[in-house]
């Protein structure tokens, strides 16, 4: 199954000899090796066996983004059942990983933490925590961070969603980190030029609060500095991360530029009327699909990578996605998801179900992600 996968990508993402392998192949490389591997766990719980599968000891490392891995993960784990009387901390499914946590091409790991787990528990009800032990930065990698998540309930499925009006946000958070020889005013500087921007371009209604984080030796692995802004409607416990923008650092850029340019980015965000903002419109796709009810989001004009997305997880589904265009008083696109007709809820099916799904999706993956008008820029 696992050189079949390699084989079936590297025609669609890169030459076999590349440096640096496509994401994706990367990616799916490890997500089926231990996507299957889990399964295996799942099903010695339910026969209640004392045998024990060869597990790899003390995590995964990869070289490339391992927040990219984790959002790959977190649906299969969400989806694996626990075996019938099991504990709360049995129906836990915890996977660390080491690589790059702030990476270009790559959501960052605070996205992830302040932006994408928030919005999937207000919305689907999905407990996931994503916990950050050290920062890793190209080349070096190197970063630490650790993904658990409760599978849902045997009887459980995931609601369906109606996210169609975006209120009145009155907070933005921007958040700054720098490590290693990067000073900390850059971070600073960061943050000023993100907040004269908002203040230009998104009024001196909204309060804005502010977080600049040195990391130290032990917090982080080599030298990086990033932004991220998450934008709200109220400061209170449990309130939707509506939006979320974010930086990082490069050489030769001056930090300036990076403040400003999540800044307007977050901005122009918040002006189409969106509900997610231009990246989790993608991410939150695959969790519309697996819902037991019809769905529907307000975002900004759907990018390659959310069609994509909806391709593929109609084919996972058999889900059906439509996209209407602005109208009228609606200045954001709608994404409508309706579930397959007479389908069971997506948390059903037995263990050698899950399985087969897992197979399922990373072939469907290496037939579809990277060959729907995408050009990998290492292929000959």
């Amino acid at each position: 199954m696992f050189p079949r996968l390699t084989q079936a990508l590297r025609p669609a993402t890169c030459s076999p000899n590349a440096r640096n392998p496509h994401p994706a192949l990367t990616t799916l490389h490890h997500f089926q090796l231990h996507a299957t591997e889990l399964i295996q766990v799942r099903e010695m719980a339910s026969q209640q066996t004392s045998q024990q599968p060869d597990l790899p000891e003390g995590g995964l490392d990869i070289d490339g983004s391992c927040v990219l891995l984790a959002q790959a993960a977190l649906p299969c784990l969400l989806m694996c059942k626990p075996a019938a009387g099991s504990s709360l901390q049995e129906a836990q499914s915890t996977a660390t990983l080491r690589g790059g946590t702030d990476a270009t091409m790559a959501p960052p790991v605070g996205y992830m933490q302040h932006v994408l787990l928030p919005m999937l528990h207000s919305l689907f009800g999905i407990q996931a925590e994503l916990q950050l032990f050290k920062r890793g930065f190209y080349p070096r990698g190197g970063g630490s961070m650790q993904l658990t998540v409760n599978s849902l309930a045997s009887s459980s499925s995931l609601p369906g969603i109606n996210l169609v009006q975006q209120p009145p946000l009155t907070d933005i958070t921007i958040r700054a980190f720098t490590a290693g020889t990067i000073p900390e005013k850059v971070g600073q500087r960061m943050i000023d030029s993100a907040r004269q921007t908002l203040l230009r371009l998104v009024g001196r209604d909204v309060r804005i609060h502010e977080d600049c984080q040195r990391e130290t030796e032990q917090t982080a692995v080599g030298n990086g500095c990033g932004i991220l802004l998450a934008a709200t409607a109220g400061q209170a416990e449990g309130q939707l991360p509506m939006l979320g923008a974010a930086g990082l650092g490069e050489r030769g850029v001056r930090a300036e530029t990076v403040g400003e340019t999540a800044a307007r980015e977050l901005a122009e965000d918040i002006a189409s009327g969106a509900c997610v903002d231009r990246w989790m419109q993608d991410q939150i796709i695959i969790f519309m699909a697996l819902a037991s009810q019809p769905s529907q989001v307000a975002c900004g004009e759907p990018s390659l990578h959310t069609r994509t997305a909806m391709v593929v997880a109609e084919m996972l589904t058999g889900c059906s996605f439509r996209v209407l265009p602005p109208s009228g008083s609606q200045r954001a696109h709608l994404i409508h998801c309706k579930p397959k007709s007479g389908s069971q809820p997506a948390s059903s099916g037995s263990l050698s179900d899950q399985r087969y799904q897992i197979d399922g999706i990373s072939r469907l993956m290496a037939r579809c992600c990277c060959r729907v008008g995408h050009t990998c820029t290492c292929a000959p």
